[in-house]
């Protein structure tokens, strides 16, 4: 559940993105798990839906090995994209994610994938 006003936009890093809607200080939690707005979904249950369906899982969610689930955000969190060198750190799939310094109105926010998807490395092709 996003915490801070954030929009949406066109992104330089990949197609769409995320953005402070308000300056925001380092060490602010701008995003936690929260399961009524979030979806936990069975590898199981998801091979059951359509293909565009899943697709849409492939797209903006990511698994979490240990539960054989998909984790998939409910808001414009699942815009934020990755980045080497990422202004937002990630406490894991149920924890909170973290401003690393002082955000500007208008700036992308971005997070290392790698911090909790496992699949990062087989599809990093597609980011810079």
């Amino acid at each position: 559940m996003l915490l801070i006003p954030t929009t949406i936009g066109p992104s330089f890093i990949q197609g769409i993105g995320l953005f402070a809607a308000t300056d925001i200080p380092k060490d602010t939690v701008i995003w936690k798990w929260d399961p009524s707005l979030d979806m936990e979904i069975l590898w199981s249950t998801a091979l059951t839906w359509p293909q565009p369906a899943q697709e849409f899982l492939h797209t903006y969610a990511y698994r979490n090995v240990e539960h054989q689930t998909w984790m998939l955000c409910g808001d414009a969190t699942r815009h934020m994209n990755h980045s080497f060198k990422p202004n937002v750190h990630s406490q894991g799939p149920y924890g909170e994610d973290i401003t690393m310094r002082d955000i500007q109105k208008g700036e992308e926010l971005t997070i290392d994938y790698r911090q909790f998807d496992p699949d990062f490395e087989r599809e990093s092709e597609n980011y810079h």
